[in-house]
């Protein structure tokens, strides 16, 4: 069995790291389009890509995206509606990360695993629960049933803590430098930054992967 001398625990971020955000939002913003017009393919398909702009990988509230959306397209759009619908139904849209599931168990045998993930704690665990991520890993914290999130360095702490393990001794991956990787240095926690789709550009020389398949590699480097 292999076995990191440093690193004895993982801690993932979901959204764009272990599930693809990018493809989740654009099914859920489909799905939304269609129910609100009967526009022509291109057309909703022109609608749903500003969405995706204004959207900035889930960091502006869905409300603002909405507004938007109302004062371009739809100016009796229902944002109330509307944003309730897209936290009860945005699990109903999830994609797993390429590989996700069997990478989480062939490092489970070698490593405790965890996820911390911002957000309120019913959207996210409904994510988790409707992934079946939660039988991969050992805990699931999120913003919402902690009290504060990422970048706090105190997340990423409880999480290491609940794992038995210290910071040093515990690998973040996560896809976003100012709430993860930030968060997981100041926490003292070795910051894996996932590329995915995104061109990283940074002074900061981080280990990155664009896959989590790249995973174990980058954890034998830290040996």
């Amino acid at each position: 069995m292999y076995n990191n001398t440093m690193v004895k625990g993982i801690l993932f971020d979901m959204d764009g790291t272990l599930t693809d955000r990018r493809a989740s939002a654009y099914d859920c913003y489909c799905a939304c389009v269609g129910q609100m017009c009967d526009y022509d393919p291109l057309t909703q398909e022109r609608i749903v890509q500003e969405l995706m702009i204004w959207d900035q990988y889930g960091y502006v509230n869905k409300r603002e995206v909405w507004e938007k959306l109302r004062d371009k397209h739809f100016p009796t759009l229902d944002i109330d509606y509307w944003t309730k619908y897209w936290y009860d139904n945005f699990h109903r849209y999830q994609r797993l990360m390429p590989s996700c599931l069997e990478v989480l168990d062939d490092l489970h045998k070698d490593y405790k695993l965890g996820i911390v993930t911002n957000g309120a704690h019913e959207s996210q665990m409904a994510k988790v629960k409707s992934l079946g991520l939660h039988e991969h890993v050992d805990i699931v914290v999120t913003e919402g049933g902690f009290g504060m999130g990422k970048p706090d360095s105190g997340i990423f702490v409880h999480a290491c803590s609940l794992l038995g393990l210290l910071g040093k001794e515990t690998a973040f991956v996560g896809d976003m430098f100012p709430t993860d990787i930030y968060g997981a240095m100041a926490a003292e926690c070795h910051p894996i930054w996932m590329c995915h789709d995104q061109r990283i550009v940074s002074n900061y020389a981080i280990k990155t992967i664009c896959g989590l398949k790249e995973l174990r590699g980058v954890l034998e480097e830290l040996l």
